[in-house]
């Protein structure tokens, strides 16, 4: 599972790899202001816009149904994962916490982890991360472990990050985000061949994606294997001649400079 004054295109690569649990939320009862077929209809659009990447017109919509529904958890947990996208993880902590007094819930507490760690407090990240693991439910423990991964990276502990994400990949082998998360670990300790190894898997399950392939052929330089290398960082220039992963992927060819790079 992944969402400031800019674009939500752009603050959904600023969450990129973390898990977040998207809720596909239903109106709940109770008096309304609204008539009860236009709340749910502003609830689905609500919930459409965020699994779009549309945080800020998710967190309109959310922000109107939350005036006539204040109880309703997974409108909170939308509104915060909303509120994180846009860069505030401040006012998203606070709904996580608003939707843990109303329903305590794994994947609140996933969501609430991750905008713990955007805010530092990575003591309470993990303890969030840990208590979610105890869910039943096996997509909210990977999403648990994989946090968890990402909490450790971030704090340099390299190996305890790396054993998160194989335990993640137990429970799910065809995890994208958790074979990625492992390579970029494995490429911090130093271990190329199972770095590549990790990025190869990755792109079986996206093919052509940039960020893997610019990830194996970056590897495959490492491992003197020029080649081949070449060929995988050519790719990402047909295939998005524009995008940042083809910038970076002609400079490492010695086609680019470091100002055609973006900020």
């Amino acid at each position: 599972m992944t969402r400031r004054s800019f674009s939500s295109r752009r603050a959904a690569e600023g969450l990129a790899g973390l898990s977040l649990a998207v809720a596909i939320a239903c109106a709940s009862g109770g008096a309304k202001k609204m008539p009860s077929s236009e709340l749910y209809l502003t609830e689905r659009m609500a919930t459409v816009f965020l699994q779009q990447g549309n945080a800020m017109e998710a967190e309109n919509a959310y922000r109107k149904v939350l005036v006539d529904d204040p109880d309703n958890p997974e409108m909170r947990d939308g509104h915060g994962l909303s509120l994180l996208m846009l860069g505030r993880p401040k006012e998203a902590r606070e709904e996580f916490d608003r939707a843990l007094k109303i329903a305590p819930k794994e994947s609140y507490l996933n969501n609430r982890g991750v905008a713990r760690m955007e805010l530092g407090d990575y003591p309470g990240a993990e303890a969030d991360f840990l208590k979610a693991f105890e869910s039943p439910n096996p997509a909210d423990r990977q999403s648990a472990l994989i946090n968890l991964g990402r909490a450790r990276m971030r704090r340099g502990i390299f190996d305890e990050a790396e054993d998160a994400f194989t335990r993640a990949l137990a429970l799910a082998p065809d995890s994208y985000e958790a074979l990625m998360a492992r390579g970029e670990t494995r490429e911090a300790r130093k271990n190329e061949k199972g770095a590549v190894e990790d990025y190869l898997a990755a792109l079986r399950l996206r093919a052509d994606n940039l960020d893997a392939l610019l990830h194996v052929g970056m590897g495959l330089m490492a491992l003197n294997n020029h080649e081949l290398g070449v060929r995988y960082l050519r790719r990402i220039t047909e295939l998005s001649p524009d995008s940042p992963q083809a910038s970076r992927a002609r400079l490492i060819l010695g086609e680019g400079s470091s100002a055609s790079l973006p900020p």
